[in-house]
C-alpha cells in the first residue's frame, strides 16, 4: 500500500489543517487470524513519531488534499448560505406585509395628490374653528 519515506498528506479530524507525514517504518504483524501491516510516520514539526490510523484523511498528492478542502469549503459555505435563507424565508412574511403597507400608503398619498395638491395644513381661524387647507400648483 505505502512504501517506507513516502510523503502522505493528513487532513487533521481534531481541527482544521493538514500537514505532511513521511511513512518512517513499516511494520508487518503475523497472527493466527493471518497478517497486518501498519505504518509509523512522523512530521516534520513534531518528531515524535505515530502510527498512521485506519481513520486518518490520508492523501498522496497536493492537488488531492487541495481539491478535497475546496470540496469541504464549498460544503460547508453551501451550508450556511442554506442557514441564512432559512432565516430569510422568517422574514419574507414581514416584509411583504411592510412592502404592502407601503403600496397601500403610496396610493393613499397618490390619491390626495391627484387634484395637484400639494401640501394639507390644518389652520385655527379667528373665531376658534380649525380647518385643513390644501395646498395646489406651485407655492413660491
Amino acid at each position: 500500500m505505502y512504501n517506507v519515506g513516502d510523503i502522505l498528506w493528513i487532513i487533521s479530524q481534531d481541527k482544521p489543517g493538514v500537514l505532511p507525514y513521511r511513512i518512517i517504518e513499516e511494520v508487518t504483524k503475523k497472527t493466527l487470524d493471518g497478517s497486518s501491516t501498519q505504518y509509523v510516520v512522523e512530521t516534520p514539526s513534531k518528531p515524535r513519531p505515530r502510527l498512521l490510523r485506519e481513520d486518518d484523511d490520508v492523501y498522496r498528492s497536493i492537488e488531492a488534499v487541495k481539491s478535497q478542502l475546496l470540496s469541504r469549503a464549498e460544503n460547508a459555505i453551501d451550508k450556511m448560505l442554506d442557514i441564512g435563507t432559512k432565516h430569510i424565508s422568517i422574514w419574507s412574511t414581514d416584509i411583504e406585509v411592510i412592502e404592502n403597507t407601503n403600496k397601500e400608503n403610496t396610493e393613499e398619498n397618490n390619491t390626495e395628490l391627484k387634484d395637484n395638491t400639494v401640501g394639507e395644513e390644518m389652520v385655527t381661524l379667528p373665531d376658534g374653528q380649525q380647518v385643513k387647507i390644501n395646498f395646489k400648483g406651485d407655492i413660491p
